[in-house]
């Protein structure tokens, strides 16, 4: 009789419990790939939602284009082009709408064109996903990267074109690119801005919309002539490490307001500007009295008073007439020298900032510079104005910084006299305003702006100028749009 054994050859409960967490493992795997960030499924969502947005971009970019033909061929025709007309506007926008096909039943595009010198396109389509376009680098037309685009809501991404005074326009290939607005921005951020526009054109119309602009500083200089702030200048001056705002006073001030002190080595005597009219000072060392010969503004800056280590106006002197003193002068001795001093000492103008302490001001000056006026008149006009020092007396001027012949003392006629809100020239009060800043004509001569936009010297106890006091800010200091033209600081 034969003899049955029993087979242990069937499956165990550990090898079945292997190979069910096994199963479970590989389908974890399958899972990620196919639904994790880099998954199969999302990427195709990625690739659908890129699709979609650069198919929008790219048709955008030739309503663009077309719009810019017609401005060219306005311009050529009529000889006139007026970007806040908004005929003008409409008439480029229906050129924009024709193209994206924004007139047809079931169209995704959209176009505004209510606001006169601003064109709104909106695409919309369920494929763009905000989180997945959030992260891609778009390309302006000249090949520039922009920064990172995000959608404003779901399902929609906008464009828009902003049409220029320049005769030209400007695209944004989402609108949250138009940084133009200043609110909540600081110097070195707007300058970034600027950088990043593709024209030069473009860049000079951006600090052309605010420059001029009244600001609220906090600090009145007096009511009888003028008691604004404006905005001068945005950017970093050659000598300096950081961007800041700079506010010069919107015309002279009155002689009352001038420093009555000036800083020395010692204890500070009372010296005091020389009075012509209300609005007219200089910095003679004497006056009509005999007996008041030495009552002046320049004993307080005798020789070595600009090398001199205890003297506030140290740093300014060479921060801001940096290129005078990158050619190896100092013209310490010299009596425009020493006026230039008094100018830029920071101590005796504190009197202008709205706080010592804990306010917007980071210092004072009794006026800008040379090199600072062209910087500013050259971000609002797109010129190329230079200033170099000639020689130990000071600057010489040219319309062209690059230029090796045409430099000379002074140039008439040189600034435009009525744009920009009137920020470069005065007209009232006194025949030009003194510069920080010593002229090549001669060691008594210091430069300044004249009434008719001429830029020019003087002699440093001529009777017939003004000044307009400078406060730089604090590189932290924001500027936050009340009205047009006005500001308030944060």
């Amino acid at each position: 009789m034969k003899k049955f054994t029993k087979s242990n050859e069937g499956i165990t409960l550990i090898a079945l419990v292997v190979t069910i967490i096994v199963l479970l493992i590989l389908a974890a795997v399958s899972i990620q790939m196919l639904t994790g960030d880099n998954g199969i499924i999302t990427n195709a969502s990625k690739v659908s939602t890129s699709n979609a947005y650069y198919s929008a971009e790219e048709q955008v970019k030739l309503a663009y284009m077309a719009v810019k033909a017609e401005i060219s061929a306005k311009t050529v025709k009529s000889g006139t082009y007026d970007p806040t007309d908004s005929s003008e506007t409409t008439a480029l926008a229906t050129i924009v709408a024709n193209d994206l096909g924004a007139n047809q039943t079931g169209s995704k595009w959209a176009v505004d064109r209510s606001t006169a010198g601003t064109i709104i396109i909106t695409y919309t389509d369920s494929k763009i996903d905000k989180d997945s376009i959030g992260t891609v680098n778009l390309a302006t037309m000249d090949g520039t990267t922009v920064p990172t685009v995000v959608p404003r809501e779901e399902g929609k991404v906008h464009y828009k074109i902003r049409l220029l005074k320049s005769q030209d326009a400007e695209l944004f290939t989402d609108i949250s690119e138009d940084v133009d607005t200043v609110d909540g921005t600081s110097a070195s951020e707007m300058v970034k801005i600027a950088d990043s526009k593709t024209t030069d054109a473009a860049k000079t119309e951006y600090y052309q919309s605010f420059y001029g602009s009244v600001v609220d500083y906090g600090k009145t200089i007096d009511t009888s002539l003028s008691d604004k702030w404006k905005i001068f200048y945005i950017g970093k001056m050659e000598g300096e490490t950081d961007d800041h705002i700079y506010l010069i006073a919107d015309s002279y001030v009155k002689y009352d307001t001038l420093p009555t002190k000036a800083v020395g080595e010692t204890t500070p005597t009372t010296y005091s500007y020389k009075k012509s009219t209300d609005w007219k000072a200089y910095f003679a060392t004497y006056q009509a009295d005999p007996a008041t010969i030495n009552d002046g503004i320049l004993p307080a800056y005798p020789t070595g008073a600009m090398v001199g280590s205890s003297y506030a106006t140290v740093a300014k002197m060479k921060n801001l007439n940096y290129k005078y003193y990158k050619a190896g002068h100092t013209g310490e001795s010299q009596p425009n020298m020493r006026a230039v001093a008094s100018m830029l000492d920071t101590n005796i103008w504190s009197s202008y900032m709205d706080s010592t302490t804990n306010g917007k001001a980071q210092y004072a000056i009794g006026g800008p510079t040379i090199e600072m006026l062209f910087n500013s008149y050259n971000q609002t006009h797109g010129t190329n104005f230079g200033a170099k020092a000639a020689s130990t007396n000071g600057y010489q001027i040219n319309t062209n910084a690059d230029a090796t012949t045409g430099w000379a003392n002074n140039i008439s006629n040189m600034l435009n006299t009525t744009d920009t809100n009137g920020l470069y020239v005065c007209s009232t009060g006194a025949n030009a305003y003194w510069l920080a800043s010593p002229s090549a004509y001669g060691t008594n001569g210091v430069m300044l702006v004249y009434y008719d936009g001429g830029v020019s010297d003087g002699g440093y106890n001529y009777s017939n100028f003004g000044f307009r006091p400078v406060v730089c800010l604090k590189s932290s200091v924001q500027l936050e749009k009340v009205s047009d033209n006005n500001y308030k600081l944060k």
